[in-house]
């Protein structure tokens, strides 16, 4: 005798352990301009990435400090972040071997799911990509699983409205 009975409703498994669990793209908060942007969550990347144009560099108070544009879509309005540099990145990209450049790399306060960090992210022009925001090993270490046959695990954060 057959039993009509609807399978159970799976839940959705976000953590395993001690560690949260990750699509291989996810909404990343950026506190800094209150806002959400695509990431692209890269386990073949050690440091993280975040599209950055009109890169300003200028000296306050002694240190190096940069200034630029976040965006991603031609219709919206560019974000102005201003950050103090804490070093200098020689990248060698795999499309270009001999080729160096250097990035200034800044410290940003992300949000994705549960997983807050103050990371460090490489200012590179990533208008041309899918993502503007690239998630490295460092920002992921000892906290996160990725599970690359999923995407948007979680939802675009909201801060909470201060009254």
């Amino acid at each position: 005798v057959a039993k009509n009975t609807k399978p159970a409703k799976q839940k959705k498994v976000t953590h395993v352990d001690d560690k949260t669990i990750l699509g291989q793209a996810e909404w990343v908060y950026v506190s800094k301009v209150k806002g959400n942007f695509k990431g692209r969550i890269d386990t073949g990347a050690a440091t993280s990435s975040i599209n950055a144009v009109d890169i300003e560099r200028f000296e306050r108070d002694g240190e190096k400090w940069v200034r630029f544009n976040l965006t991603h879509a031609k219709d919206k309005k560019a974000e102005l972040i201003e950050a103090k540099i804490v070093r200098i990145a020689k990248i060698t990209q795999s499309s270009k071997p001999g080729v160096e450049t250097e990035r200034p790399v800044v410290k940003l306060h992300v949000r994705i799911g549960d997983v807050v960090h103050l990371t460090e992210f490489t200012l590179t022009n990533r208008l041309h990509m899918e993502f503007p925001v690239l998630i490295g090993r460092t920002f992921m270490q000892d906290v996160v699983l990725v599970d690359v046959s999923k995407e948007y695990i979680f939802p675009e954060y909201q801060a909470p409205i201060k009254k």
